[in-house]
């Protein structure tokens, strides 16, 4: 570079460098379809964003929020933290409920959730929780106003993360319309 340099000036190397970075994004494109990001938004419904896109083995739709309050939380990690429904039809997964957060969970302990008065326990594996039965926690969410998540994370903290469920029902019906759910 320094021989470029001393030729043909920096505009030139800059030009080569910026070659080398477009040229490095697109071989990664084709190689890794996350990268080529075919995410579309399906729509923005309450405190809901809706989403559809393309992997290699089908469509998948999946509908997602943000905890509107919480306690105890991992300073910097908020972006990372939220709940999912997710539908993979040529994979025959529907309603699949995950609740991620930005530090790890306990694995000996399960995830609680309270949806205005109904419990259930989630299983959890490092930063995940899943439901046991996905079909009952989703009717539960759509009746609902508000999810309370307790959970205790490896490092000692408990989380009580409050979600508002204004908003699944047209969610939840705008990625099942996507996915052709019934």
């Amino acid at each position: 570079m320094i021989y470029v340099n001393y030729y043909f000036g920096k505009d030139i190397v800059i030009a080569m460098f910026a070659v080398r970075i477009v040229v490095f994004a697109f071989l990664i494109s084709i190689v890794n379809p996350v990268f080529a990001n075919n995410t579309k938004i399906l729509s923005k419904s309450g405190s809901w964003e809706s989403f559809v896109y393309i992997n290699k083995t089908g469509k998948v739709c999946y509908t997602v929020s943000l905890p509107k309050g919480n306690s105890n939380f991992s300073k910097g990690r908020n972006n990372e933290t939220y709940i999912s429904i997710t539908h993979r039809p040529n994979n025959k997964s529907f309603d699949v409920i995950n609740i991620t957060h930005g530090s790890a969970f306990k694995k000996t302990e399960p995830v609680k959730i309270d949806i205005n008065g109904t419990k259930f326990d989630l299983y959890t594996s490092t930063n995940g929780a899943w439901a046991y039965d996905d079909k009952a926690v989703v009717q539960a969410l759509l009746k609902g106003k508000t999810l309370v998540v307790h959970g205790n994370l490896i490092n000692g903290t408990v989380i009580n993360d409050t979600y508002s469920l204004d908003g699944l029902v047209k969610a939840y019906n705008d990625i099942s319309k996507a996915c052709a759910v019934k």
